[in-house]
């Protein structure tokens, strides 16, 4: 048994140090770069502010998650303002941003259902002001359902090995009855309806974009023109939002049943709540299942590129941009390092200011023609004309 222990704790310090920042570093690189790209100006439809306020949030939540293992977990064991940390900042603002990001696909797929299905009302419903106004509504109801988790965890000092440091412990709070009875409450808004809701809107999703597709391949047949880019670009920013849905169903639906308090009410029957919470099974599937939440944070920028072409057009234009303004930038560093009229020289001790250059291409044509013209200028370089 000791072994086992040992040997489960080993999984958890290399999950929980290793493998989980890891994750976090990937999904925090990628929500960047979806952040970059979703706020070019040739992404401006209203599903995208939605795909924005996903991704500002997965962003905090890895941030604040890289943190906790990283920081937390690995120096700040007994230290009393790393628990506070813990208690105060980590354990209910990822919370918040999770149920945000839970709500935020909700909204997003209720968009898109609504697009499908009456695309007329969708002109004058999902706008892209109607979205800011969602988003602002998801972010303020997700801190108020979550306000009881800032008090359900505190720092305590107890003796260790004697010295004293600091632990997180549960408030009086977090073990009364009204704190389990929040609970059953919480978990139904922010997973158990939103899950019943995803699933069920999904389905007519994948229903119609196979009514579509086979509609489009009838046309085909008939030599009728295919859809316009922008149906197309529709379509498949449905079918990307139908692989996130997919993702999320596969990865929070566990997290449901593992809730500590849900957990030991289900399947903790005749076991105090301590040897539940501290038992193998428990502390095995709540590893994966955290695993599998980080995961579902990080993995949306995979499905931005493998389905959504107007997205990968976009940072494609991103990506061009940078490269022609950093080409731009060494041709300018080194012509005003060859071209004369761009440097201040000294000769014979008397300091000559020139004005900058007009970068004329006959000069990087001809340079022999411009150094006669400048005259003592051609002295300037160490290279013979």
């Amino acid at each position: 048994m000791a072994e086992e222990q040992n040997g489960l704790a080993l999984v958890e310090e290399i999950c929980n140090n290793y493998v989980v920042p890891i994750i976090c570093g990937v999904g925090i690189v990628g929500n960047l770069l979806n952040l970059m790209v979703l706020g070019r100006k040739t992404l401006n439809d209203s599903p995208y502010c939605y795909l924005t306020g996903l991704a500002v949030s997965d962003l905090i939540t890895l941030a604040l998650t890289v943190i906790f293992s990283l920081v937390s977990q690995k120096y700040g064991i007994g230290n009393y303002d790393w628990r506070i940390f813990d208690a105060k900042v980590y354990y209910p603002l990822a919370n918040v941003t999770t149920t945000a990001s839970i709500w935020l696909t909700v909204a997003l797929t209720i968009e898109r259902f609504i697009f499908v299905k009456y695309p007329i009302t969708s002109k004058r419903v999902c706008t892209k002001k109607t979205a800011r106004h969602i988003i602002a509504l998801v972010y303020f109801a997700a801190l108020v359902i979550n306000i009881p988790l800032w008090f359900c965890l505190d720092a305590q000092l107890v003796s260790k090995n004697e010295t004293d440091v600091y632990i997180l412990a549960p408030t009086e709070f977090e073990k009364s009855n009204l704190y389990y009875g929040i609970t059953w409450i919480s978990i139904s808004v922010t997973q158990l309806i939103p899950i019943l809701i995803l699933a069920s809107l999904n389905l007519c999703l994948v229903s119609s974009v196979w009514a579509i597709h086979k509609r489009k391949q009838q046309r085909f047949r008939s030599s009728v023109n295919q859809d316009p880019r922008a149906n197309q670009d529709q379509i498949r920013l449905t079918i990307t939002l139908i692989s996130i849905v997919v993702l999320f169903l596969i990865c929070f639906t566990p997290s449901i049943f593992l809730n500590k308090h849900i957990a030991h009410g289900l399947f903790g029957e005749g076991r105090t709540y301590t040897d539940f919470y501290y038992s193998k099974p428990y502390r095995l599937c709540k590893l994966i299942s955290n695993m599998l939440v980080t995961c579902n944070l990080a993995l949306n920028f995979v499905f931005y590129c493998v389905f959504n072409r107007r997205f990968v057009r976009a940072m494609t234009e991103m990506f061009t941009e940078w490269a022609t303004f950093t080409s731009q930038c060494c041709l300018s560093k080194a012509i005003s390092n060859y071209c004369p009229c761009c440097l201040h020289y000294n000769q014979q001790n008397d300091h000559t200011a020139i004005a900058t250059c007009d970068m004329d291409t006959k000069w990087i044509k001809e340079p022999s023609r411009s150094r006669i013209a400048n005259g003592n200028h051609s002295q300037i370089g160490s290279s013979k004309v």
